[in-house]
């Protein structure tokens, strides 16, 4: 099947959503938690680390890069597949605890297929040609 440059930037429109939705749902989510584990939230201190702030700057390298996929730019789709690894894998090296329910888990595992979904559509379909011939 041929991709159209409408059918990959619906795609990337697709997963810029999806990051949009589970970062929103993450940061408004109203989910009430056992008794343990709210009082272990609500004493543990909220500090940020190193690893969290490498994240996080990946992540918005990342998620420029993806509107920059909007164009077909040859060193967007570059720095979308440098900056992804270090969003999935630093927030894993972290030491501190972690607390997510299924809607959150599965708003984030859609936005990671997205994200592998992506990728291979950027180098292994038909689009690819379209960064090739933007350069």
């Amino acid at each position: 099947m041929e991709m159209n440059k409408t059918t990959f930037r619906l795609f990337i429109t697709l997963s810029l959503l999806s990051v949009l939705i589970a970062i929103s749902y993450s940061a408004v989510k109203d989910y009430q938690y056992p008794d343990l584990i709210q009082q272990f939230l609500d004493t543990s201190e909220n500090v940020l680390t190193w690893l969290d702030w490498i994240s996080l700057v990946a992540t918005l390298i990342a998620f420029c890069a993806n509107i920059s996929l909007l164009f077909f730019s040859n060193i967007g789709r570059f720095i979308y597949v440098i900056c992804i690894p270090f969003t999935l894998i630093v927030p894993g090296l972290s030491n501190e605890t972690v607390i997510t329910n299924q809607i959150e888990d599965l708003l984030f595992g859609i936005d990671t297929l997205m994200t592998g979904f992506i990728i291979a559509l950027c180098y292994f379909s038909s689009a690819s040609d379209y960064f090739q011939q933007a350069k």
